[in-house]
């Protein structure tokens, strides 16, 4: 079961500390930072918290002969506690999949600093479902590249007689559920966002009302979705304690909403053909 809510920062860094949300901070991919602007990709999103270190880290702080390798993991961008990993390759799509593996490979037999702890992401089926829908022709050829490039990756572990001398964990982050077009929720065209400001991101929004307009944006919002029907609102103080993302100050002063399973919100309506699908579901 992926942590809430299941986005790919999120869950990504759940599986790297081990910690839930609300203690690592990262609450979506899109978040306010203090002076409530966006947050993404920034190091101020991924350190809301000093004392949290990715388990790459703690590997390494744990004695001589331990090496950590991240192969475009969401957040292995920073230093944690100043420090990176031994090896570490920054976001590069244009990388091809084999060559990853390879590389994470050589990181595995290096004879200086052979790593005992790899991480290794693809930003795939992801990318091309939200692009074209969870049950395209489009997503069903790169979900076979993925079936390919597992077998070439259990192949080489097996070829460098690795396969008796290591654990490997292959996992994803989160689901999708399909959007369609008549159940994207453009909130601007019920009430006025001269009153607040906000980060869309999908399948939630956060709204930060003006100073002195909290109550006044919040009542707007709940019968708002009375009315419609597709989507729930929450005061920090009202996030079920079972999500587990509540307790930081991340949220204070913020309304969170979460659309309805299949309905997805965006700020400009035109916006809603370039995703058509969305990360959610509850805990």
């Amino acid at each position: 079961r992926p942590a809430f809510p299941t986005k790919t920062f999120v869950n990504h860094h759940t599986i790297a500390t081990g910690l839930h949300p609300e203690q690592h901070g990262v609450l979506d991919n899109y978040m306010f930072d203090r002076d409530h602007r966006t947050m993404y990709k920034t190091y101020e999103q991924f350190h809301y918290d000093e004392a949290v270190v990715p388990i790459w880290i703690q590997n390494e702080n744990d004695g001589d002969g331990r090496y950590s390798g991240v192969m475009m993991w969401p957040g292995s961008w920073f230093p944690y506690q100043g420090k990176k990993p031994t090896f570490v390759e920054d976001n590069n799509n244009t990388m091809p999949w084999t060559s990853r593996i390879d590389k994470t490979i050589l990181w595995i037999k290096d004879k200086k600093n052979p790593a005992n702890l790899v991480f290794l992401h693809f930003n795939e089926p992801d990318h091309t479902a939200h692009f074209y829908g969870i049950g395209s022709k489009e997503t069903n050829e790169t979900l076979a590249k993925v079936d390919k490039t597992i077998k070439y990756l259990l192949d080489q572990i097996k070829k460098e007689n690795l396969d008796t001398k290591m654990n490997l964990i292959i996992l994803s982050d989160h689901g999708m559920d399909t959007v369609t077009y008549d159940r994207i929720i453009y909130l601007d065209k019920y009430i006025s966002n001269t009153t607040y400001t906000s980060i869309y991101s999908g399948s939630s929004v956060f709204v930060k009302p003006n100073p002195g307009q909290f109550d006044e944006v919040y009542k707007n919002l709940k019968n708002t979705a009375i009315s419609l029907g597709t989507f729930d609102v929450y005061k920090k103080e009202e996030i079920p304690d079972r999500w587990h993302m509540k307790n930081t100050t991340r949220l204070t002063g913020i309304i969170y909403l979460l659309a309805k399973p299949g309905y997805e919100f965006w700020s400009d309506y035109i916006q809603r053909i370039l995703d058509k699908s969305s990360e959610f579901i509850q805990p």
